[in-house]
């Protein structure tokens, strides 16, 4: 592989994490059965650990059967209760186990930024952090970079820190390869950074790969399309965190001439999916967590439909989550033509509060004509908020005044988007802010 150096190996944890990528190798090529069945027998370890020595699964399971089954089945496991964002926020301590197993390693507590207005708090261990910097790895491998490269991130940093225009420059691209790897130069600037400094920031370190959330990149996209200036390194854009667009991939490929790879993963949970890096669909990282995508009655949804994401994360023994909806939506995807047996997602649609609403009560995920308005007004950043069943506020931050005319054929092009004769109010902003934890949502709705 292209600029991989891998030094003299003269710790336990480096070869811990070598030993992993060779048995991720392996796994990977399991037989779907085979890897469900592996599952549930460290499903049951965890279920039976969390009944012992977590005392909201303690109270919430007692009287449930499958204390005393001898094996678990997937049936069988999904006769268990879903955990949600409330149960978190309500339980509190009692989700925290009180007899964490000392080979997991020191706990630590995070916290989720709150994006969706309900911010949760965990404990993992030096395991769940050892799995987090293994399946960064593996997505580096899979998709065959060029450690020698520099690597930009563009995105969420605690404390104000990373600021324009300079951001923090580090030597290699992070603790998940520099442990095992000797790669080329990282830096990071706060996503906070208003998108003139960011350009002029990415002008000036001209990095092979760009991390950033996917409606940060195309906002950059749009800076760079009718501009002179260009990153002449790029080979590869990476993003997190938002649901990533066809828009946003073609515009990509369009202005900087490179494919866009995507990651599926929560900061409670760590790493859900990656992308294949064969196919354009995502596979579930299922050494990691079990995936569960289902209807509202419960049941799982077949290959082409689309439901609920319910995870288990296979490896946090601090704060068990066990059959957690995290509240995004996603389809589920056919068996991968490359060949592994790891589970497909094909899309990710978004959560709850991202789905439109129609007056007749269908509920789907907008899709709108982007380039098309962009053609009608030159925009920096466009938001749409639902507020009620048939009135939408059109937030805009535009270079230049909006005249009637144009704000007519906006409402044409939207309507037919939405297939509804929604009323409209166009609301002009000097910028929309992002959230904590850096993400931004291009529909609300608030029904």
């Amino acid at each position: 592989m292209p600029g991989v150096t891998f030094p003299a190996i003269t710790s336990p944890r480096a070869s811990a994490h070598l030993a992993m990528q060779f048995q991720l190798e392996q796994t990977q090529w399991l037989e779907p059965e085979e890897i469900i069945k592996k599952q549930l027998q460290q499903l049951q370890t965890l279920y039976l650990y969390a009944c012992n020595h977590v005392p909201f699964y303690r109270q919430r399971y007692q009287g449930l059967p499958l204390s005393r089954t001898k094996e678990f089945t997937l049936d069988q496991w999904q006769t268990i209760p879903l955990l949600t964002r409330d149960d978190l926020q309500t339980w509190g301590d009692a989700m925290v186990s009180k007899n964490i197993p000392p080979r997991h390693g020191k706990p630590c507590k995070i916290s989720t930024t709150g994006s969706t207005g309900k911010p949760v708090s965990v404990w993992q261990t030096d395991i769940t952090t050892f799995f987090w910097r293994a399946f960064t790895l593996r997505e580096h491998f899979w998709h065959k970079r060029n450690f020698a490269g520099k690597l930009a991130a563009i995105r969420y940093v605690e404390n104000d820190q990373a600021n324009a225009p300079h951001g923090v420059k580090l030597k290699g691209w992070g603790p998940s390869t520099d442990i095992v790897l000797t790669t080329g130069p990282s830096c990071i600037l706060n996503i906070r950074t208003s998108l003139d400094q960011q350009v002029a920031w990415l002008l000036q370190e001209q990095p092979e790969y760009l991390l950033t959330h996917p409606s940060n990149v195309l906002a950059l996209a749009n800076c760079f399309k009718n501009s002179e200036k260009k990153l002449h390194n790029l080979m590869e854009i990476r993003t997190l965190s938002e649901t990533l667009t066809e828009e946003t991939k073609k515009t990509c490929r369009d202005v900087f001439g490179v494919d866009v790879t995507d990651m599926y993963s929560t900061r409670e949970v760590g790493y859900i999916a990656l992308l294949c890096p064969e196919q354009r669909n995502y596979h579930v990282q299922s050494e990691n967590v079990l995936v569960e995508i289902l209807h509202d009655d419960g049941t799982l949804c077949l290959p082409g439909e689309v439901g609920k994401v319910v995870v288990t994360s296979l490896h946090n023994y601090a704060s068990p989550l066990i059959r957690y909806d995290i509240g995004d939506y996603a389809e589920v995807g056919e068996p991968c033509p490359c060949g592994r047996g790891l589970p497909v997602i094909k899309k990710i649609m978004g959560r709850v509060r991202n789905i439109l609403t129609l007056p007749d009560g269908r509920r789907n995920w907008p899709v709108f004509n982007y380039p098309e308005l962009g053609k009608v007004v030159p925009y920096r950043q466009i938001q749409l908020l639902q507020h009620t069943l048939t009135d939408i506020e059109v937030r805009l931050v535009v270079t230049e005044p909006v005249t009637p005319h144009q704000e007519q054929r906006m409402t044409t092009i939207i309507r037919e988007a939405l297939q509804y004769p929604f009323a409209f109010k166009f609301s002009y902003l000097n910028n929309i802010p992002r959230v904590k934890g850096g993400k931004y949502e291009e529909f609300i709705s608030y029904i």
